[in-house]
């Protein structure tokens, strides 16, 4: 999904637009980086817990009303550093999801120089239909 913020002629910092059906800088190598995170997120979510980085459990569950394991799940999606569980198995499924499509379309100087699409900043990512 292609789409121009048109920002950048009038701001200080500069956004490029994004056209249709294009990968981001690093594809396919980061889409698989980023989906063997998802796959073991979800593979932990079917077995009931989440692994640490020793092989302990984090079990996962509802009993009498209360769930539990929902803080350490939530802590792992967006990488919290004092919940999550383990960083290296659960990665950050969001916000370097956040990071993939900022990158989307962009030509590896312009990733290398720190260019970023509307998606990199959280001011302008809003406006983002991607998102």
């Amino acid at each position: 999904l292609g789409y121009d913020p048109k920002l950048g002629d009038a701001s200080t910092d500069y956004y490029p637009p994004r056209e249709d059906n294009v990968y981001w800088y690093g594809h396919p190598e980061e889409t698989r980086k980023h989906e063997k995170l998802v796959q073991a997120y979800s593979d932990s979510i079917k077995r009931g817990y989440l692994s640490g980085p020793n092989g302990e459990k984090v079990k996962l569950g509802y009993k009498n009303g209360r769930d539990f394991g929902v803080i350490p799940l939530g802590a792992c999606v967006e990488t919290d550093p004092l919940r999550t569980v383990n960083n290296e198995t659960y990665g950050d499924i969001h916000n370097g999801g956040h990071y993939l499509m900022a990158r989307a379309g962009l030509h590896k100087q312009l990733v290398d120089a720190g260019i970023r699409n509307a998606l990199g900043n959280t001011a302008t990512e809003c406006r983002d239909p991607l998102l």
